[in-house]
């Protein structure tokens, strides 16, 4: 470092597998993922230049289906996956001589699924159920000389962590669905999801779809739908000086409502153009309780975007190519104003070279 001036302190290292097989009913995916990042200009008011500044992070996952098609009628679909995340970061502080403070995120879970279709008549129905656990989440922070010692706390002058959060979770639903053929042109769908996650009640989420179609070549689709986020741990049990934990935040609640026209000019080409409209209520944000002047997280903003989206999708021999541009307006509706970070025009390009049947791809995706 010198007059101000830092060389190669801000690195980025990382490393992703995507893999996926297919033999006979069985099908397997595998993705592994892990980055390292390198800062020194001063985030989150660490030490300028100092290259002990880093964060690390690593996913896996891992998901086996296996697939059972009794007849054209109907068939049997079950999976089993697991899952793992870890963080961890460093951030060295000018409390003398140095201080050393540490993250560190860990999760894993597993889950199973099985659903069952079956066509009876004008309907085709499939139930299904599914079971996720999270047996152990940690969220910790703490702080550690520069030869990695423990110290506790500096900021609380205690010796223990700053932060020392450890929490199980889950959920189990069950859900129906029907996809009924009304008349020549016109088809219904619905879905009925009902959801158990674990010490946060029960959660039904209903879907419906209205599908026209005048010609094979074009169909136009009335869409409703409604789902849900549970708070994480970090939200519900964030708890350092000047904040405290939150546990009686309740899940975000998400509505929305589109209507898709789609026509394929051809078998390789083809055109969708929607106008939608989302509403999310009971969004958890974080706010200052004015009881306690204490920074929490709360149930407290809701939102509204309107929008429209066009997309054009291509296919020749040896490329696959999607592109679409949209423009949405974005409200809070406590406030009146956009949100920080919503995008009143988004265009993406995406290319893609399909290898041996489509059993592999190659491609690039950019986003404006």
């Amino acid at each position: 470092m010198n007059d101000g001036w830092v060389h190669v302190a801000d690195r980025t290292r990382a490393r992703n597998l995507f893999l996926s097989l297919v033999h006979g009913p069985f099908s397997l995916q595998v993705i592994d993922g892990a980055r390292r990042k390198q800062f020194g200009d001063g985030l989150y008011s660490t030490i300028f230049g100092d290259n002990r500044n880093l964060t690390r992070d690593q996913f896996q996952f891992v998901d086996v289906r296996w697939r059972q098609i009794d007849d054209e009628s109907g068939g049997l679909t079950a999976r089993v996956y697991q899952g793992m995340y870890r963080y961890g970061g460093t951030y060295a502080y000018d409390v003398p001589p140095v201080t050393l403070n540490v993250d560190e995120i860990r999760a894993r879970w597993w889950g199973a699924e099985a659903q069952y279709a079956r066509t009876l008549g004008p309907h085709h129905l499939t139930i299904g159920a599914e079971y996720v656990n999270v047996p152990g989440a940690l969220l910790r922070n703490f702080d550690v000389n520069e030869d990695g010692s423990p110290v506790g706390c500096v900021s609380t002058a205690t010796a223990t962590p700053c932060l020392d959060a450890r929490s199980g979770t889950g959920n189990a639903a069950l859900f129906v669905q029907d996809d009924v053929r009304l008349a020549a042109h016109w088809r219904l769908a619905g879905v009925l999801r009902h959801d158990r996650p674990r010490g946060l009640g029960s959660v039904t989420s209903p879907r419906l779809s209205v599908i026209y179609s005048p010609r094979d070549s074009t169909a136009i689709k009335l869409i409703y739908g409604s789902s849900f986020r549970t708070p994480n741990l970090y939200e519900r049990a964030f708890t350092i000086p000047g904040y405290k934990s939150s546990p009686n935040i309740r899940p975000e609640r998400v509505r929305t409502i589109e209507l898709v026209a789609e026509h394929s000019f051809r078998p390789n080409l083809r055109a969708l153009g929607s106008i939608f409209e989302y509403r999310a209520r009971d969004l958890v944000t974080a706010f200052i309780d004015p009881v306690d002047s204490q920074w929490t997280y709360g149930n407290v903003q809701s939102q509204r975007s309107r929008g429209v989206e066009l997309e054009l999708q291509g296919r020749a021999r040896w490329l696959d190519v999607r592109a679409s541009v949209s423009a949405v307006n974005t409200k809070d509706e406590t406030t009146g104003t956009r949100p920080p970070g919503s995008s009143a025009r988004i265009a993406k390009f995406r290319a893609g070279v399909p290898w041996h049947d489509d059993r592999w791809h190659l491609g690039m995706e950019a986003r404006h």
